[in-house]
């Protein structure tokens, strides 16, 4: 069992690290903290992860910050037996620290990289020339034709209109 630990408030994309003994039947109870979606812990095997390295499984495999793990990669490599790593999206807004019991120790946490904030602009050659701008479209030949046909039919009108007048 380790002290309690505190859970940042905004306690997005981090990962805690515990250790589990062998006589723990249900480690997630251990936690102290109510999560909300268990399926974000992951137990795993240290023993067999031992020729990769349990650092590089989390900094390659689980994309955690490099920068954070490698002054902890001695101690974790070292390790054996069951770690648990709970996701910070197993714990609802409410939990505010952990407080493991018999067969849990805190290991560490780890964060995600920062973002990358690499604005390079994009090239392409369908980039190159003028944009002409928004205007009117073009008349198309039926639309032009149509309007002809209705002045030829309003002047037919006005011609047999006045025929009529004058005759009557």
């Amino acid at each position: 069992m380790t002290r309690p630990a505190d859970i940042p408030q905004h306690h997005h994309g981090l990962v805690w690290v515990f250790t589990v003994a062998e006589n723990v039947a249900d480690p997630l109870a251990q936690l102290g903290v109510p999560l909300i979606t268990p399926d974000e812990t992951e137990m795993v095997d240290l023993d067999a992860l031992a020729p990769y390295g349990f650092a590089n499984y989390l900094t390659e495999a689980a994309g955690f910050d490099a920068a954070q793990v490698d002054p902890d990669r001695a101690l974790l490599d070292a390790l054996r037996g069951q770690a648990l790593l709970v996701f910070s999206g197993a714990l609802g807004p409410e939990a505010t620290r952990f407080t493991p019991g018999p067969g849990l120790t805190l290991i560490a946490r780890y964060g995600m990289p920062p973002a990358s904030s690499d604005l390079t602009p994009l090239r392409s050659d369908g980039a190159i020339g003028i944009l002409t701008p928004p205007g009117k479209p073009a008349k198309s030949d039926a639309r032009i034709g149509g309007m002809v046909a209705l002045a030829a039919l309003i002047f037919a009108f006005v011609l047999v209109f006045f025929m009529i007048w004058s005759a009557g």
